[in-house]
C-alpha cells in the first residue's frame, strides 16, 4: 500500500471508531478480495474462503476498536486470517465464532486470550524476532 492508502485507512479507522458504517464498508472493499484470495490459497476451497471472509469481517467490525495505526490494523487483520485458517486446518471445521461474546463475560475473555496467543505465535519467530514483515511479504507473495 502507498502512504496515501495508509492515510486513507487511518481516517477510515477513526471514523469506524465513531460508528461510521460507510467507513467500515470502505475498509471491507479495500481488503475483501485480498482476504478472500488469501483464504483460497491457504484452504484450497472457494466456498469455504467466501464463508470465512464474511465471518472474518463480522469479527473485524466487532473487535478493531483497539487499533489506531493502519499498519498495525493490517498486520492484525492478516494475523487473524492466518490464525483462523490454521484453526480450520487443525480441526477441519470452521472456527466456533463464540468470540462474539461480550468481552466482559468469562467466555469472551477466554476466546480473546486464545486469539491473542494464536496471533502472538504467528508474530514471533522462535528466536523472539518479530516476523510481521515476513507475514506481510508472504501475503503479497501468495496474492
Amino acid at each position: 500500500m502507498t502512504s496515501s492508502d495508509y492515510r486513507k485507512l487511518s481516517v477510515l479507522l477513526s471514523n469506524m471508531k465513531n460508528g461510521s458504517r460507510e467507513s467500515f464498508a470502505s475498509v471491507y472493499v479495500m481488503y475483501e478480495k485480498k482476504v478472500y484470495f488469501l483464504f483460497c490459497k491457504l484452504l484450497g476451497s472457494k466456498a469455504l474462503a467466501s464463508d470465512m471472509t464474511i465471518e472474518l469481517f463480522d469479527y473485524v467490525y466487532l473487535k478493531f476498536s483497539s487499533i489506531d495505526d493502519p499498519i498495525d490494523f493490517e498486520k492484525w487483520l492478516y494475523s487473524v486470517v492466518f490464525s483462523r485458517a490454521r484453526q480450520y486446518l487443525l480441526t477441519k471445521r470452521p472456527e466456533d465464532f463464540g468470540d462474539y461474546f461480550d468481552s466482559d463475560s468469562p467466555a469472551g475473555e477466554e476466546v480473546d486470550i486464545l486469539l491473542v496467543q494464536d496471533a502472538d505465535e504467528m508474530m514471533l519467530h522462535p528466536g523472539g524476532i518479530d516476523i510481521s514483515v515476513d507475514i506481510m511479504k508472504t501475503v503479497d507473495t501468495i496474492l
